[in-house]
């Protein structure tokens, strides 16, 4: 006897199971698209982690050059003995300590923070001494600065301070 199917019941069997390959292109579609979106949250946060370590590495740079413009600004105008010579400290150290205060800010959150801390501590430790050079300078006791800028003390300071900047920023 033949038999007849209508075409209700052939869509009804197909959807049942008559393209298992279909729930599977379905899955493969989803996790290509939940790949792509992970692979583009990754990239993004990357460039975003690239970018603060820039900004960081610049900012440490940074102080590392006006350091030793501070310095090296002292050290002429101890020599030459002409205080004009150091004329743009002050200027120098604002924007040093600016930088200083903009590094601290960026390593906050980072385990970083502590050992930046601690330089800005012996950065503080180095302007005294040559806050006490400058007043030296203006009383011309020429000596006297020149011992305490390149004596000892202050050239021991500023090489732990050297160090412990490079050390930490790696």
């Amino acid at each position: 006897m033949p038999r007849f199917v209508d075409s209700d019941s052939v869509v009804l069997s197909k959807r049942r199971g008559g393209l298992p390959f279909l729930s599977g292109l379905h899955l493969a579609v989803l996790l290509l698209l939940v790949t792509i979106a992970t692979g583009l949250y990754v990239d993004v946060k990357s460039e975003q982690m690239h970018r603060h370590h820039l900004k960081i590495q610049t900012g440490l740079e940074r102080m590392l050059r006006l350091n030793q413009s501070v310095t090296a600004e002292l050290a002429t105008a101890v020599i030459e003995k002409n205080s004009q010579r150091a004329a743009s400290y002050d200027s120098l150290h604002t924007q040093l300590e600016a930088t200083m205060q903009e590094v601290l800010k960026l390593t906050q959150p980072m385990t970083l923070a502590a050992g930046m801390r601690a330089l800005h501590d012996e950065q503080h430790a180095l302007r005294k001494q040559e806050r006490q050079v400058l007043a030296l300078m203006q009383d011309a006791q020429w000596d006297r600065a020149y011992k305490t800028l390149l004596g000892g003390d202050y050239v021991m300071a500023l090489k732990v301070y050297e160090i412990s900047r490079c050390w930490r920023s790696e």
